[in-house]
């Protein structure tokens, strides 16, 4: 029954995505080490991999730096991008299903906005590419995740909050100023995190007190925390049905403080939480935003 359960979900979802299965999903992904944390090297290929996709993927990572900065320094990585090269290239010379920006507290909302312009320039085939911003966590250094992502954000001149109101602020700007409007959508990450620490402090899983627990240090996140990224941006690129995936085949993330492995009972807990926030999300943040282009 459980096997019945899980193709009719595939059938569903290739249906709704016009793609086969053991499809290619071409994606490359620009921003700083938040966007590692999505571990596009190996554990974001293989929960692909796990769904019947085959991941073809590169990376423009420059660590604790914006968008303006990338545009502005193109050459400039910390991690080491792939044969497709940085971000230049790899979008002026290939197609990609989509293209996901990460937007950083280095500068201010107007400056990410107007990089996110500059960046989309070369795409050689825009039309037929999803762009995705990555709505990720904030730092909590001294603070608890509840309290930074409930902070406000009082318009395009501050310099770029992970909060709540930020989000909602560029999607609003997005959507109502930007050329691009009805390409841009976003991958709800921070969301995710915010439901988990919500129920967390219900007391719903046990070993989890607040989703503060799920990082590894005051930025980044922890094995599960990515596993976590990992599984918000799969269903929202894909509008997957993760929750009968079963537990990685193996330890997710390499060994770090705080890891932890991650069970089938809380693998299944993670992907109902994800799934209840990415196919639920009201419009204006999300996959299900009016207008809105799906992932080829």
């Amino acid at each position: 029954m459980r096997r019945l359960l899980i193709l009719s979900l595939l059938l569903t979802t290739v249906l709704r995505l016009g793609v086969s299965a053991e499809s290619d999903f071409r994606l490359y992904q620009i921003g700083n080490s938040h966007t590692f944390d999505s571990l596009p090297r190996d554990g974001l290929p293989a929960l692909f991999e796990s769904a019947g996709f085959n991941l073809i993927n590169g990376w423009h990572i420059r660590c604790a730096r914006s968008l303006n900065y990338i545009t502005q320094h193109p050459d400039s990585v910390c991690v080491e991008s792939n044969n497709f090269g940085k971000w230049i290239p790899a979008l002026a010379n290939h197609s990609w299903c989509a293209i996901v920006l990460q937007t950083h507290n280095g500068s201010t909302g107007n400056e990410e906005l107007n990089a996110i312009s500059t960046i989309l320039a070369p795409v050689a085939d825009l039309r037929n590419t999803q762009v995705y911003v990555y709505v990720n966590w904030p730092r909590i250094q001294g603070r608890e995740f509840r309290d930074v992502w409930g902070s406000g954000y009082s318009g395009g001149e501050q310099r770029v909050v992970q909060s709540a109101s930020y989000f909602q602020w560029l999607a609003h700007e997005l959507k109502s100023n930007h050329r691009l409007a009805e390409e841009i959508s976003f991958i709800p990450v921070g969301n995710v995190l915010s439901e988990l620490d919500r129920r967390f402090r219900e007391g719903e899983f046990v070993g989890f007190n607040k989703v503060d627990d799920l990082y590894r240090d005051d930025v980044h996140m922890s094995n599960v925390g990515k596993y976590v990224v990992g599984l918000t941006i799969m269903a929202t690129l894909l509008d997957y049905d993760i929750r009968l995936l079963g537990a990685p085949p193996k330890p997710y993330g390499r060994p770090t403080s705080n890891f932890r492995v991650i069970t089938p009972e809380l693998a299944d807990y993670l992907q109902q939480v994800v799934w209840a926030v990415v196919s639920n999300l009201p419009s204006g943040l999300g996959t299900r935003v009016s207008g809105v282009k799906k992932s080829k």
